[in-house]
């Protein structure tokens, strides 16, 4: 068990959708804090610190200084210094303190060790139930149920609850289209699959767009939100309109 039992339903989903969505996503990330926000409910930073061993003296035009728990990393190049070529991160703490900062050199070689620590973490949770504490994953199986979600709908679902509990993030593209376009897109890193896949499920006769699961921005609503988050009661679920709550 983890020490936020609470946030597991969650946090083990979020692991899976964040695998996929850093195996495709190559660039920086604008903010990105909240993308690794999952991580630190299954692991601490110690448990993370060896997957990034590789990183250790000089790689291309970077070096890479360990001193206990704290790895530097420091540029030559001017270039290298303007695009976040340095970074001193310590394992001591959060995971989404540090991994972010890691995912910002413009290095190949970091930005694969933040993918094989995110994999092996994704392949250590598929063994796992997570804790039923707090009543997510009851109240998210009935929702779907009832609405008819299927497979995919049901993981686009558990995005925006992800998001919204800052285990996982959106806007993130440093070349902002509509924030419609660009949900559509990440959700498809998220899943693993096209936007083309994506789309018809986020049309406004959708499942997920007509029974008020998802809003406009394609971000979980408010009225889900506080339902499986355990803070409204809700009367009756329709499938055609999940808004009756007292």
């Amino acid at each position: 068990m983890t020490k936020y039992p609470a946030y597991e339903f969650e946090a083990f989903n979020a692991i899976r959708f964040l695998d996929n969505f850093l195996h495709r996503w190559h660039g920086a990330v604008s903010g990105g804090r909240s993308l690794f926000g999952a991580v630190g409910i299954v692991a601490s930073g110690k448990d993370v610190k060896a997957d990034f061993a590789s990183l250790n003296g000089r790689i291309g035009d970077y070096k890479f200084e360990w001193d206990g728990n704290t790895l530097e990393c420091i540029s030559d190049s001017r270039r290298n210094f303007v695009n976040r070529g340095r970074f001193e991160v310590d394992f001591n703490d959060e995971p989404c303190e540090f991994l972010n900062e890691i995912w910002a050199c413009p290095l190949r070689e970091a930005r694969d060790c933040v993918r094989a620590s995110v994999s092996r973490l994704a392949a250590n949770l598929k063994s796992r139930e997570p804790s039923a504490e707090g009543g997510v994953q009851k109240r998210f199986d009935e929702l779907s149920r009832i609405i008819g979600l299927s497979n995919r709908e049901q993981d686009m679902l558990m995005i925006g609850l992800c998001v919204s509990d800052d285990m996982l993030e959106f806007d993130l593209s440093e070349n902002r289209r509509s924030r419609f376009l660009d949900h559509v897109t990440e959700i498809g890193f998220y899943l693993g699959c096209g936007a083309d896949e994506v789309m018809p499920l986020v049309r406004r006769n959708a499942r997920l767009i007509v029974s008020g699961l998802l809003d406009e921005d394609l971000a979980l609503s408010r009225e889900a939100m506080n339902y499986l988050n355990g803070l409204d009661v809700v009367d009756s679920i329709q499938p055609h309109g999940f808004l009756t709550m007292r």
